[in-house]
């Protein structure tokens, strides 16, 4: 069992009321011994544990009863070269004990809308290898403010949709205020908690392309139906009790902060939002939440409940 929070992996005997650490056990970190936020977890013909070590960005090989692991793929830091990673996830072996590459899939690679149809399929070849511009078509959706959305759906299966991809081109310098790492992080951790079935597959430069959700968005009517509302309801207490790490805090400053920054400070005078915020964040919200904890205190929210953003 992946104890992401622990930083450890734990192995429990059928029958067994207690469980014995099999890997991490140290506190978070980077040492040999130690573990970052573990998520994925397999063990091999010989009983070999293999660790995604996601904060770490690295893929750990350890032995049972072994003090230390051995880095076997990462270990050189987050990004996008063949011998680093971002933030794995899964882990899979081949029909030879291979290890297969975790999503989301990084790719160094920049899209534009304007010349998507040819950009696309060699994008995509590594999840979807038999897709071309002959047997698929793409939909834009124009429902979003900031981003390009795009669906790419397979003309040979035209009653099943469940193969079928979202494309997220992200607006231009909306980096700036928005950050995109967290937001597939998010995403990433939905995912892996059963709250959203979709995974996200590839990460490129500015964008990303994750599974399709069959469905229909609502509108301002259909959030008012009482059936729909307890379903919307549900889903978000489903979020709320996603766990949160109690290194975690409440994001409204940080996103505060950054907006100012995009300010002209010769155009505006900041001075007095930003003594409002610091006396906010000192004297307010350390009160509010002064040790936060999961279920408590601090709970994972979703920021971004606009209408068209439910399915």
């Amino acid at each position: 069992v992946s104890d992401c929070d622990n930083h450890r992996v734990m192995k429990w005997r059928k029958g067994a009321k207690e469980g014995t650490i099999v890997a991490g056990g140290n506190g978070h970190g980077e040492n040999l011994n130690q573990l970052s936020t573990p998520h994925g977890v397999i063990v091999d013909d010989l009983g070999q544990i293999y660790i995604a070590d996601r904060e770490n960005h690295r893929i750990m090989r350890w032995c049972e009863g072994k003090e230390e692991g051995e880095i076997v793929v990462g270990g050189n830091g987050t990004g996008n070269q063949s011998n680093q990673m971002n933030f794995p996830t899964g882990l899979s072996l081949d029909e030879e004990g291979n290890l297969m590459k975790s999503y989301p899939i990084i790719e160094n690679v920049t899209l534009s809308y304007s010349n998507i149809t040819n950009e696309i399929y060699p994008l995509i070849k590594s999840i979807r290898s038999d897709w071309t511009s002959s047997n698929t078509h793409l939909v834009t959706f124009t429902e979003g403010l900031t981003n390009i959305i795009l669906g790419i759906f397979d003309n040979r299966t035209p009653d099943d949709d469940s193969n079928a991809l979202i494309i997220k081109i992200y607006g231009i310098q909306t980096e700036l205020f928005i950050d995109r790492q967290a937001e597939i992080n998010v995403m990433i951790k939905f995912h892996e908690h059963g709250v959203l079935s979709q995974r996200v597959l590839i990460q490129f430069n500015n964008g990303i392309i994750y599974e399709f959700a069959s469905g229909k968005t609502c509108s301002r009517d259909d959030v008012r139906e009482e059936n729909i509302s307890k379903l919307i309801a549900i889903k978000l207490t489903e979020i709320h009790n996603i766990p949160v790490q109690e290194t975690e805090q409440p994001y409204i400053m940080l996103i505060l902060r950054q907006f100012l920054k995009l300010l002209d400070k010769n155009s505006f005078d900041l001075s007095s939002i930003i003594s409002d915020i610091d006396k906010i964040e000192e004297h307010i919200l350390s009160r509010l939440i002064p040790n936060p904890k999961y279920g408590k205190d601090l709970v994972l929210c979703h920021n971004d409940l606009l209408v068209k953003n439910i399915v």
